[in-house]
């Protein structure tokens, strides 16, 4: 069960954080932005398949979203990659990679894109553990 309580703050919290409307929020997620609403309002939840867009989107833990960790950030996670894409995939939520910018994804091999991805997940890792 949700800690409603919780979950509304938490919810809000991680939008304003990236200075996100509702409606913004509401476009990201394929939700409409009276859920959004609702959701902080604590007057509904959303169903697990949501929940996951929403903690991958926000790269938190659903535990976190739930108040069942006071964890915000999804370090604990085991990075691995099986293919491009998904390596890709984790390149791009990044958003400090997606600013600073530098390089051209669309020119690199599917190795050289492993291969970054391995290395930005292993930096993360080392930040992690020097800044607990």
């Amino acid at each position: 069960m949700i800690n409603k309580v919780n979950f509304g703050l938490r919810l809000k919290q991680l939008r304003e954080r990236k200075r996100l409307s509702q409606i913004e929020l509401a476009n990201i997620l394929e939700v409409s932005n009276g859920s959004i609403s609702k959701w902080e309002r604590n007057e509904r939840q959303p169903d697990y398949e949501t929940l996951e867009k929403i903690a991958d989107f926000f790269n938190t833990s659903i535990d976190y979203l739930l108040g069942r960790s006071e964890t915000k950030d999804n370090n604990n996670v085991d990075f691995s990659f099986s293919t491009p894409q998904e390596a890709l995939s984790f390149i791009l939520k990044q958003d400090m990679v997606a600013d600073f910018g530098g390089y051209d994804l669309d020119n690199m091999s599917d190795d050289e894109i492993m291969e970054m991805a391995d290395d930005i997940a292993d930096m993360l890792k080392i930040i992690s553990r020097k800044h607990k």
